[in-house]
C-alpha cells in the first residue's frame, strides 16, 4: 500500500532512525526497532495427496521489539520514560502513537506497551532495555445483514453479501479506503515528522 510517505535517508539523517517517541514520550539514547507483520494462514494437508489448502484468516497485529541503549548520564531520563510507558501503570485500552522510520515503514501507527525487559548495567554500554509492543487496532465493526450464529434468525437490511447495501464494500474495507485518503492528504498526525 502506498501511502505517500518519504523515509528520511539513514546515510544523510542517521539521528532520525536513532530518535523514537511513544505518545508524547521520547526515548532517550539510541533505539532500535524490530517489527513483524504477519498473516494469520491455516494449513490444512489432505490425506494422500501433495500440497495443501490454503485459508486466509486476515492480518495479525504486528508485534514491535524496540531495544533503547542509554548512557549512565541519561538513566534520569531512563527513568522517567519506562516510568511513563510501563504496563503495569498503563491501561491497555489507551494506545500510544509511535513515530520512528521504521514504523512509518511498517505501516504502524499506535501500540500497547506489553512487555518491558530491564537488563543489568554494563559499565561499557551503559543500560539496555527492551520493550515488546502490539500493533493497536480500532476495535472492529460489526457488519450490517451478516447472520453469524445467532439463534434469533437472519438480521434484515443487508444485501445479502455481508455489507449494507449499495456499494458492495465491506465496512473495513471503507473505513481503510477512508484512511488512505485521510493519510495522503496530510491529515495523519503520527508521521509528520518523516514527510
Amino acid at each position: 500500500m502506498t501511502v505517500g510517505t518519504r523515509l528520511p535517508d539513514p546515510r544523510t539523517d542517521p539521528s532520525q532512525f536513532d530518535t523514537l517517541w511513544l505518545g508524547p514520550h521520547r526515548a532517550p539514547g539510541v533505539a532500535r526497532l524490530t517489527i513483524t507483520n504477519s498473516r494469520s494462514v491455516d494449513v490444512k494437508k489432505s490425506k494422500g495427496s501433495s500440497g495443501s489448502n490454503l485459508t486466509d484468516n486476515g492480518s495479525n497485529p504486528s508485534t514491535i521489539n524496540i531495544t533503547l541503549s542509554v548512557l549512565r548520564e541519561e538513566s534520569d531520563e531512563l527513568y522517567d520514560f519506562v516510568r511513563a510507558i510501563d504496563p503495569k501503570e498503563n491501561s491497555a485500552k489507551t494506545p500510544l502513537d509511535l513515530s520512528h522510520p521504521v514504523a512509518t515503514m511498517a505501516d504502524v501507527r499506535s501500540v500497547f506497551v506489553k512487555k518491558i525487559v530491564y537488563s543489568p548495567y554494563d559499565p561499557s554500554t551503559g543500560y539496555s532495555v527492551s520493550i515488546e509492543c502490539v500493533q493497536w487496532f480500532p476495535a472492529p465493526k460489526p457488519v450490517k445483514g451478516s447472520t453469524g450464529s445467532s439463534k434469533k434468525g437472519p438480521k434484515t437490511g443487508g444485501d445479502g453479501n455481508g455489507g449494507s447495501g449499495g456499494s458492495g464494500k465491506s465496512q473495513e474495507q471503507k473505513d481503510k479506503d477512508d484512511f488512505v485518503k485521510s493519510y495522503e492528504s496530510g491529515k495523519n498526525a503520527g508521521n509528520e515528522a518523516f514527510t
